[in-house]
């Protein structure tokens, strides 16, 4: 008898649990959900553990131990994705980024180039040239060693500072070094530089014609000459005192660029009408050039330049004050530091107040249109209006607004995000969000057009909907699902962990109690939409 007991309670539990892939909400132990969109979602304690399954369930997008480790797959369809494209998103279907210590390190593979970093570890890459299709790479990592194979055999070897023998380092062909700063030498097209004793003895030989000529001889902090004939000229005498130079030689003179100075107490500049003079480097100067703006392409004809260009600098860094002028990348500038400070160019408009507090910035460039404002370090807010969308997926608009820490909100076009509780300090992080803010979120919400979801801290509280249905759960204590309107309205609920579940509504036929299925919901993967009705298959 009580083996048959037993076996029937056995039986009928079985037959109470929820069907393969529906909705399971236990946070925050476990909660499995499938969004609007059809990818399900697995989360474990709160949102330590996190995976993602695509719509067809042929493969995991994506799996995190939140924030010690995690990788992401490219998403087969981009529509798919929870979130506009993001730089940290693998961006094709084949990609692959795995991340651990976010943002600290990483993996990535894109095409044929795999990148990693662990800061500050080590950085490594690898990649088939552009030019050649041959295979480069290179590593860099503490203590300070250098590893490279370019696309065309060449080595880069690095151990700063005892040895280094680099090929096509930075802007130079060839840079190489031996106990820095004992010595170092380094090559660009016809010419070479070495120093021994950095920054003390210095000299360059140029290779033009086979025939090598010195171009420059340095013993700082004596006396130092450098010199590309016929282009500039530069030498100083008992640095950092006596400075002499000449730039654009061969231009006409009334485009060349000459210095001097005797610092600290004089120095001159001059470049055709320009003027401009400093005493006591660096506290004192003045500018001036006689020569106004040429008037805008709006001006009316006959309308005057704007007047002549001036700037005084004095006592630096606390004032300056600039006007008039040429030059579109500075035509007005105020600072009264730390106080007030006024900067205004063509493309450029931008306030501080009591810096480095307050910052009012308007900025417009080709294609787009940007204005923040920042109070430092509690808020920062920007917007961003571009003409068309551009080709790496942004977006038109893009908000932010980041009361730190309370309150953080942004949005790409139709997607927005606001949260409460915003304890990362910057602006906008995405690794940080993905792997961190899950533990100080109070509370999320998420819309893209009539895709809105809430989300509570640990997961306790969710809510879903696609425009037709809606899905709202308290952890497996009470769940509520709905759809339809005014007579197709069907609403079903269920309570202690799906062993009460009920459906209601004026657009069914047969409400009333539904079977349990523990642990509840139990809602299907599949969402409704207006018009269905119980014998639906999308109605459990």
């Amino acid at each position: 008898m009580r083996r048959t007991v037993l076996g029937s309670l056995l039986l009928g539990l079985l037959c109470a649990c929820v069907a393969p892939g529906a909705d399971i909400q236990l946070a925050p132990v476990y909660t499995r959900a499938t969004p609007p969109g059809g990818a399900t979602v697995h989360e474990a304690l709160g949102g330590f553990v996190h995976a993602r399954r695509d719509p067809s369930g042929d493969r995991w997008q994506s799996f995190a131990l939140r924030p010690l480790f995690g990788w992401r797959r490219g998403w087969v369809d981009p529509s798919d994705s929870p979130e506009p494209e993001r730089d940290w998103h693998p961006e094709g279907p084949d990609d692959l980024r795995v991340d651990w210590l976010a943002p600290l390190g990483y993996w990535k593979s894109h095409d044929d180039e795999i990148r990693s970093l662990f800061a500050p570890i080590y950085y490594w890459r690898s990649a088939d040239a552009i030019r050649t299709g041959a295979r480069e790479w290179e590593i860099l990592s503490l203590p300070l060693v250098y590893l490279a194979r370019n696309d065309r055999g060449a080595n880069k070897t690095a151990w700063f500072p005892f040895y280094g023998d680099l090929d096509k380092f930075l802007t130079y062909d060839t840079v190489r070094f031996a106990l820095f700063p004992l010595w170092s030498s380094a090559s660009r097209r016809d010419f070479t530089h070495h120093n021994v004793l950095f920054p003390i003895f210095g000299w360059t030989w140029n290779h033009a014609d086979g025939v090598q000529k010195r171009r420059h001889l340095r013993v700082w902090p004596l006396f130092s000459y450098h010199a590309k004939p016929g282009y500039w000229m530069r030498w100083f005498f008992l640095w950092p005192i006596f400075h002499r130079s000449i730039d654009g030689l061969d231009k006409p003179p009334e485009q060349r660029l000459s210095k001097w100075a005797a610092l600290p107490l004089f120095g001159w500049t001059e470049r055709g009408t320009y003027r401009s003079i400093s005493f006591l480097w660096p506290f004192f100067g003045y500018a001036w050039d006689p020569r106004g703006a040429e008037p805008g392409p709006d001006a009316p004809a006959g309308a005057e330049a704007p007047g002549a260009f001036w700037a005084w600098d004095g006592p630096w860094p606390f004032v300056r004050l600039q006007g008039g002028g040429r030059d579109p990348r500075a035509q007005e500038r105020i600072r009264l530091w730390p106080f007030y400070s006024y900067f205004r160019a063509d493309d450029l408009e931008w306030r501080t107040y009591a810096w480095p507090l307050v910052h009012d910035r308007e900025e417009f460039g080709p294609g787009f249109h940007r204005a923040s404002f920042y109070v430092l370090p509690f808020y920062r807010g920007s917007q961003l209006i571009r003409d068309e969308p551009d080709d790496t997926g942004r977006g038109r608009r893009e908000d932010i607004a980041h009361l730190w820490p309370l309150i953080h909100s942004e949005r790409i076009d139709d997607w927005r995000r606001d949260a409460v509780l915003a304890i990362w300090p910057l602006a906008r992080n995405d690794l940080i969000r993905h792997y961190w803010s899950w533990i100080w979120e109070l509370y999320a919400i998420e819309r893209n057009g009539d895709v809105v979801s809430h989300r509570s801290w640990l997961g306790l509280y969710q809510y879903a909907t696609d425009g037709d249905e809606e899905r709202k759960s308290f952890s497996g204590l009470y769940s509520r699902r709905s759809w339809g309107s005014g007579a197709t309205r069907v609403v079903e609920r269920s309570v202690l962990f799906g062993l009460i579940r009920w459906r209601s509504g004026p657009g069914t036929d047969d409400a009333g109690v539904m079977p349990p299925a523990l642990p509840g919901p139990g809602w299907p993967a599949e969402w409704a939409s207006a018009g269905d009705s119980v014998g639906s298959p999308r109605v459990p």
